[in-house]
């Protein structure tokens, strides 16, 4: 690929190739203008050259970026293109329409092997293609903007199937949130669209490689989605680096990295380091973020609360965890609500058993009505067995309970009945078709008597 300091040559020489009587002997500079002008493109500095033979240097260019100019570009690009092979002008295509890609991108889009990539940029690469500045250890390309233009133009000419092309290259952009171009800057967006690439052909190392490169190269302010990233692909290694992983993480939240990929990464290196504290922050930062889908999130929240208050009794329940688990029954209530009907019957299961084990813990630890009050709560929150119903009343029966507060009281008991009743109002408004709602109420009425009827 030519770079401006082989320019002159490279132009003398075509010069030489071409001569002219009329042709001016170019300066320097002038030189240096057609450079700008071409962008280095030999195709197009020949065809700048043409127009030297009866304008000077500064009509010429003048023309050649004008309209009137755009005949003499297509007639050019006409030229060159019809002698590619197919492999080439499918390159030349996916090139324009992305602008710049390294070899891994234009594996991805274009189907091609390495090999086979690499015996056609042969052929492109001394008419169209520019070199880019590398990122990690691949190089990568790019054509100019007048090319692209150009190419563009002429796509139906270049691929017969380039609207399947296209969006090809739309569904790889696609592929990854970060590497559109809401990405903050191009140079992110070409990273991470390498990166991308790389990763999906199996070379996670040389996708690290290429973040970690772009991470140096742009502002801090603007590296946060590369960091989410390279922490992602942390855990992708053969060796996971978990630690690493939670801190670029932590450092992309910080700097604003608000995409879903980035709690997703960073609840997993929480969730793998057995920090339950960590886990618990992440899933509170994604719900509040309205990170979709949110019920996803509350499960996960209500998993890391459960943990956590695991990790802290030693895996005995005892008093100081009991909040922790209410909690966490309260959130996963929340995500039933929410979920999609098959994903909440999955998880209502999960439900149950976390609010019998915490009434359970209740009574171990508390009066009997104090466990009715809180099976109420659970009902409220959407846990409408029957036997929470008929359980709260066997408790309000019941006043004997280990208590470290008080002694039951009879307005306590009686307070709770009325809720109880109106529970059960609720759920016979609620699931009207229920038919095993008059032995409910027998079998409460059973055991409560005269305080009790419905």
């Amino acid at each position: 690929m030519d770079k401006q300091s082989e320019f002159p040559t490279f132009f003398e020489a075509l010069s030489n190739r071409f001569p002219s009587a009329t042709r001016p002997i170019l300066k320097p500079n002038e030189v240096n203008r057609i450079w700008d002008a071409s962008k280095g493109s030999p195709l197009f500095a020949e065809s700048i050259l043409r127009l030297l033979d009866y304008q000077s240097v500064s009509e010429a260019i003048d023309a050649w970026k004008g309209k009137s100019g755009d005949e003499v570009r297509k007639a050019a690009l006409h030229k060159e293109i019809h002698q590619l092979l197919p492999e080439a002008r499918r390159i030349l295509l996916a090139l324009a329409l992305l602008s710049e890609a390294s070899v891994a991108e234009l594996v991805e889009v274009t189907g091609y092997s390495p090999a086979q990539l690499a015996e056609s940029l042969k052929s492109l690469t001394s008419l169209f293609l520019v070199e880019a500045p590398k990122l990690g250890s691949e190089s990568r390309i790019r054509v100019s903007d007048t090319t692209s233009r150009l190419v563009i133009s002429l796509r139906s000419e270049l691929v017969t199937d380039n609207a399947r092309l296209e969006k090809v290259i739309r569904k790889f952009r696609r592929t990854d949130a970060d590497a559109e171009g809401k990405a903050g800057s191009k140079p992110v967006a070409h990273a991470i669209l390498q990166a991308v690439a790389q990763e999906r052909q199996g070379n996670v190392e040389a996708a690290l490689e290429t973040l970690q490169h772009a991470a140096k190269l742009v502002p801090t302010r603007k590296r946060q989605d590369l960091l989410a990233y390279i922490g992602h692909l942390h855990l992708k290694q053969p060796k996971p680096d978990v630690n690493k992983a939670r801190q670029v993480c932590r450092e992309a939240y910080q700097g604003g990295c608000r995409k879903k990929r980035l709690y997703e990464t960073w609840f997993s290196a929480e969730w793998e380091a057995d920090n339950f504290q960590g886990t618990e922050e992440v899933c509170r930062h994604a719900v509040a973020d309205g990170i979709e889908p949110e019920f996803e999130w509350r499960i996960r929240l209500a998993a890391a609360l459960a943990s956590k208050a695991h990790a802290q009794s030693g895996g005995r329940m005892n008093l100081a965890v009991i909040p922790t688990y209410l909690e966490a029954s309260e959130t996963l209530a929340q995500a039933v609500q929410r979920a999609p009907r098959d994903e909440a019957h999955k998880w209502r299961v999960s439900l149950e058993e976390t609010n019998d084990m915490v009434c359970k813990a209740i009574l171990e630890h508390d009066t009997a009505l104090s466990a009715a009050q809180q099976l109420m709560q659970f009902i409220q929150q959407g846990d409408f067995r029957l036997r929470n119903y008929t359980r709260t009343a066997e408790l309000c029966k019941s006043s004997s309970g280990k208590s470290y507060k008080h002694n039951d009281s009879e307005s306590t008991r009686i307070e709770a009945i009325r809720r109880l009743k109106k529970l059960v109002e609720e759920r016979k408004q609620r699931f009207p078709e229920d038919d095993r709602h008059p032995g409910l109420v027998a079998r409460i009425n059973s055991l409560l008597g005269g305080d009790f009827s419905l």
